[in-house]
């Protein structure tokens, strides 16, 4: 189950990713206001392991796909295992595009085990006040790697 849920999350910022390509553009100085201390956050909380950390911004659904601890472990450890951790301070604004009322904001950072940088896409839903996390998917040669060996 549970490899079936991170592949799942996989392929999804696979497609998330290609869909950015086909979106507009998007003011970053006004979502990075946010975006960038949320994307901290959550990197560092899954650094330190720490749930309540990286859920605290999300929205319904994303807390639905990490109910709990053992969840977020089952989310988390594949692609620590996959990447290592993140490195504090590393993370780098690539662009924000919207599609459809969603906000996709790109990053890449670096992590431990990793030569290449992760890539990084958060998104928001464009009309959300509170600006909940609606997805945030990972992407690198070792993640993309893992997904060809689980198929």
């Amino acid at each position: 189950m549970k490899i079936k849920k991170f592949f799942t999350f996989i392929i999804s910022g696979i497609l998330a990713l290609s869909l950015i390509s086909c979106s507009s553009k998007y003011d970053s100085t006004t979502v990075r206001q946010y975006s960038d201390n949320i994307t901290k956050n959550i990197l560092n909380s899954m650094a330190d392991l720490n749930y309540e950390g990286f859920s605290e911004k999300f929205d319904d659904t994303m807390k639905e796909l990490t109910p709990d601890n053992t969840a977020f472990l089952n989310l988390v450890m594949p692609i620590q295992n996959a990447v290592g951790t993140y490195e504090k301070n590393s993370l780098e604004f690539v662009d924000a595009e919207v599609q459809k009322g969603t906000i996709n904001v790109l990053y890449k950072a670096k992590f431990t085990n990793e030569d290449e940088p992760v890539r990084i896409s958060i998104s928001f839903k464009e009309d959300d006040p509170d600006h909940k996390v609606c997805g945030l998917l990972f992407n690198s040669p070792k993640i993309e790697e893992l997904s060809k060996e689980n198929k």
